[in-house]
Order: structure tokens, then sequence, then C-alpha cells
């Protein structure tokens, strides 16, 4: 069954006291949902290694700011540790990205793209996806929606450095992102022309992409 990942991880245990906030963003560039979780304490911090690297995602302090743009098959989660510096930005290739009771949602896909400050780019859980073929939990046309958007972003030279990532960089900033009038790039996100936020649910379009069987959870993280 395809995971249904919510902006504001109600459910994730690991996070003892949290501030969320969201907004919609519609402009030349970017239209879709921006949140921003505020890990104020966790039980305890989590780490995930690739290869021989370690990098810490979750602590006290730490912030996700996550993007859902609409219409895309993607979505991006970008970490900043308690200074405001990025530890790394996080790709989910999603089936889409929609709203259930004003808290933005993406549909998983499996496949994943992780960006490292250094430059690093490392793809992701290709093996739950070819699992996920084989068990029939997605079709042969899903299976290459998310090979396809995988490849359209890397044809792109990252699509997410052009437009995505230039969301959370300020006008003026230095490499790190941190702003010449701003604190940080959080801050800097608050001052952009912003429109209402549609009210009512969104969901998938294309409803023939998925098997009948198909059915959709809300995570619940740990």
């Amino acid at each position: 069954m395809l995971k249904r990942k919510f902006g504001d991880r109600s459910e994730w245990k690991r996070v003892l006291k949290r501030k969320y906030s969201q907004t919609y963003l519609e402009d030349n560039e970017f239209k879709g949902y921006i949140t921003l979780l505020n890990l104020i304490e966790v039980t305890e911090p989590l780490s995930v290694n690739y290869e021989e690297k370690r990098v810490r995602i979750v602590d006290d302090g730490y912030m996700w700011l996550q993007q859902f743009p609409l219409n895309e098959h993607h979505s991006v989660t970008t970490m900043f540790d308690a200074n405001g510096e990025i530890v790394q930005w996080y790709i989910d290739i999603c089936l889409c990205n929609g709203v259930e009771n004003g808290i933005p949602w993406m549909e998983d896909l499996f496949l994943d793209i992780i960006l490292l400050p250094s430059g690093e780019i490392i793809e992701k859980d290709a093996d739950e996806l070819e699992d996920a073929l084989s068990k029939g939990i997605i079709n042969k046309t899903l299976y290459e929606l998310a090979w396809n958007e995988m490849n359209r972003l890397f044809s792109k030279r990252m699509l997410l450095l052009d437009k995505t990532i230039l969301l959370i960089e300020a006008e003026g900033g230095d490499s790190c992102g941190k702003s010449v009038r701003l604190e940080t790039p959080q801050e800097r996100l608050a001052t952009r022309r912003l429109k209402p936020r549609p009210r009512k649910a969104s969901t998938c379009s294309g409803n023939h992409l998925w098997p009948k069987t198909t059915k959709f959870e809300k995570t619940a993280n740990k």
C-alpha cells in the first residue's frame, strides 16, 4: 500500500514538542504548499548512514522545511540543524501532492534522492520500488512514472537546484543560504508574496494510474 506522508508529521512519536506552520505559495517559480516543522524537543536524535557518511537529521532545535508542489511528482524536504545550517535535501518521488483537512500530503512512490551540502547526490530505495512492483503494490505504469520522474530531475541537472531550492535561498545570500537581511532562510520565505490557501481537499488526478487494489495509509513515524 502506498504511504501518504503529511507535512505536520502529527503521528511522529519521536517528537515530544513541536511548532508547525504552513502556507500556500504561488508565483512564477512555485505553486503549492510550504510547511515548516520545528522539532523543539525529541526523544532521541536520529542519524542516517550513506555508506561511510553519517548525517544527523533529527535533534532538538532541528527544522524541516517541506515543499509540496502541485501537479508534480516529487516533494522536497530541506533539513536544518539547530544552527540553521542545511544538513541535507531529501527529495521524495511521489504519485502526487495534495491536501486533506488543510494539511498538505504526498503519496510516496519509494524512490528518493538525497542531496548533501557537499554536492554529493545519492539515489535511494530502488530496491523498495522493485519489491512493490513484484508484490503488486504498484503496477507497471506507476513503476515507470517513478523512474521517469527520477530521470527527469537528473536530466535537467537537478531541477531542484534550478527552481525548488531557490525558494529557501535568500536574495543576496551567501553559499550557505544565509540571508543578508534576515537571520534564516525560513524567515525570508515568510516575506514572499502569498495567495490565499484553497479550501477544498485535493486528490491525485489520473486515477487510472494505480491498481484498483491500491490503498493508502498515513505513515506513523518512529
